[in-house]
């Protein structure tokens, strides 16, 4: 990195940490102040304390008095730097929250697509590890320091002038071999972050398979619990290793510190004591203030170079979290149009040739895909497992926006719509839906707005719910799951599948889409929940997914689907007429139930 992109980073990130929370720089330079100021009180006074001492006509009283304003002093200047401390660490908690609000923000505005990206994970894995270990504020904190030792420096080093050339040595020793040992230390320490990170994400994920309810069951069933142990052994073997390596290597180097720090000081002292005892060249107080001078010029100088390299593996962490902040990762709103008024009503979704592959793959998961879906109609899409019936819905969701060929709602791109207004015109209840540990209600709102009760009661009644609900201890406030309370709710599949559908039902939207919205219901179930959806069509784009052909009587044109092209489309008895490709798979599934009822 070139000095001027690290300065750049450096004024980046005092300016994001005073947008947090300004009064983190204020604390900082009070900190400096006392810091740069106490070396030189503490130096002087040592020296004027010994010379009042060592001379006997000197008042006692006076001594006594100086000692108690020093002491005083001393006392005074711990408690302002207590509060201050305090009081910036309880700030650094709220700023490293709002970098922790960042991150999630950046991840929750990105694409679908980025969030299945490794590159895209790892690196916020990245931002996350400079956000934990504090590096934004280390990194103020070091340039602080930094302004504090070269002003300790300086104002100290004309008082060395008297030393041989010997002392000076040993000093530029000292602090090479710290410099080389800091360089060393803080890329072996970014280099265990990284590992670490990459650690993380592999034994939080299997942690989370154990300790999730909803693997429990295959755990058990399938004798998982031995081989999940090896894994989480297997890792903190690796992981023990890679530390212990980290650790001894340090040691290693600490030593050598501390032995050129032990020979540094008998230099000196040496040097000093001679002056003093043998050559007689200097007084007590002399002799004090020299070993105080040395004392913090030594102090001075390592921190300045232990502060510089510092500060520059900081650099590196911030730079990650920079790097993942600045990724091109949103849907693109460049040259958006306004289109409130025009998707007041959806007359029509039109896909216009659309082709499709995904990232990282050489096969077309749509290809040339064009049809017309028109207002107040349903429509089924059906066909074999990979024909492309869900990456349809994730194009018309832009969960992807890298096709080729046009989405159009009402003739308008759908990308240059705004995508927060776009999105509001959409419910969808996916085959994988997610419920959430947290009040039914807010699984059926989960937005954050207030629900209208009165509505979500009506639709749970719709849907044959409404008497389980009433069940419950706590009604529609009842905790889904028990992660956080033993009193939470835990459902039948088919419940919680009734409430995914009710959520999306919930919304007003002009398009519903379902995908595969009754695969855990009983026959039953199913015709009910069929029934309530088609009922909503009016003035509405309704689109299942499914591969239950059963669901044919509430379409009003079914697509068939095979290796991502329409290979016929048509009125649900127009295809059976026709005695194609729908007709072969509802044949197979008809068959297929006539079969188990032998």
């Amino acid at each position: 990195m070139k000095i001027i992109d690290k300065i750049k980073l450096i004024i980046r990130n005092i300016k994001l940490v005073n947008g947090f929370d300004r009064h983190i720089i204020f604390f900082n330079i009070i900190i400096l102040s006392i810091g740069t100021a106490t070396p030189f009180v503490n130096t002087y006074f040592s020296k004027y304390l010994t010379l009042f001492l060592s001379n006997e006509s000197t008042p006692i009283y006076l001594t006594i008095g100086l000692i108690f304003i020093f002491l005083f002093a001393i006392a005074i200047i711990q408690i302002l730097e207590t509060l201050l401390y305090s009081e910036t660490q309880k700030r650094n908690i709220k700023f490293h929250h709002n970098l922790n609000l960042s991150i999630n923000f950046k991840c929750n505005r990105s694409t679908y697509m980025h969030i299945l990206d490794k590159d895209f994970m790892d690196k916020k894995e990245l931002a996350q590890t400079a956000c934990n270990s504090g590096k934004h504020i280390a990194l103020t904190n070091d340039i602080f320091n930094i302004i504090r030792n070269i002003v300790v420096i300086s104002g100290m080093t004309y008082n060395l002038r008297m030393f041989p050339y010997i002392v000076f040595v040993a000093l530029f020793v000292v602090v090479v071999g710290n410099v080389v040992t800091s360089i060393y230390t803080k890329k072996a320490n970014y280099q265990m972050d990284v590992f670490e990170s990459q650690f993380r994400i592999k034994t939080s994920y299997v942690r989370g398979v154990v300790n999730d309810s909803k693997y429990a069951k295959d755990i058990r069933v399938f004798g998982m619990e031995d081989s999940l142990a090896d894994k989480m052994n297997k890792y903190d073997l690796e992981a023990r290793q890679q530390i212990k390596k980290h650790y001894n290597s340090l040691f290693k180097k600490n030593v050598l510190v501390e032995v050129s720090a032990f020979i540094f000081n008998c230099v000196v002292y040496l040097s000093i004591g001679y002056a003093f005892l043998v050559e007689k060249s200097m007084q007590l107080s002399d002799f004090v203030f020299l070993i105080g001078v040395v004392s913090s010029v030594h102090s001075a100088f390592n921190g300045l170079t232990d502060n510089i390299i510092s500060a520059n593996s900081d650099l590196v962490y911030i730079k990650d979290y920079f790097s993942f902040i600045d990724l091109d990762s949103e849907i693109d709103q460049t040259d958006i149009e306004k289109c409130e008024d025009e998707i007041d009503i959806i007359k029509n979704i039109k896909f216009d040739n659309v082709s499709f592959m995904y990232p990282g793959t050489n096969e077309w998961a749509l290809k040339k895909f064009s049809f017309n879906f028109e207002i107040n109609n349903a429509y089924m899409i059906v066909g074999k497992n990979g024909a492309g019936k869900s990456t349809l819905i994730k194009l018309l969701l832009r969960l992807y926006d890298n096709y080729d060929g046009e989405i159009l709602i009402n003739g308008i791109n759908i990308r240059s719509i705004d995508y927060s207004s776009y999105i509001k015109k959409i419910s969808v209840v996916f085959q994988d839906y997610s419920l959430f540990s947290m009040p039914i209600k807010e699984n059926i709102v989960p937005d954050g707005s207030v629900p209208d009760i009165m509505k979500v009661n009506k639709i749970f009644s719709l849907l044959s719910l409404m008497e389980k609900i009433e069940s419950l201890s706590d009604k529609s406030e009842s905790l889904l799951f028990r992660q956080f309370d033993k009193k939470g709710v835990e459902l039948s599949g088919g419940e919680m599948q009734k409430l995914a559908i009710a959520r999306g039902l919930y919304k007003d939207a002009l398009i519903s889409i379902f995908d595969e919205p009754t695969s855990s219901l009983d026959i039953y179930s199913e015709q009910n929940v069929l029934e309530v959806i088609n009922s909503t069509k009016k003035n509405r784009i309704i689109i299942f997914t499914t591969h239950r052909l059963s669901m044919k009587n509430v379409a009003s044109q079914i697509i068939v689907l095979d290796n991502g092209q329409i290979c016929e489309c048509g009125s649900p008895n127009e295809l059976l007429a026709n005695k194609g490709a729908y007709y072969e798979l509802f044949s197979a599934q008809a068959e297929g139930f006539q079969s188990r009822d032998k």
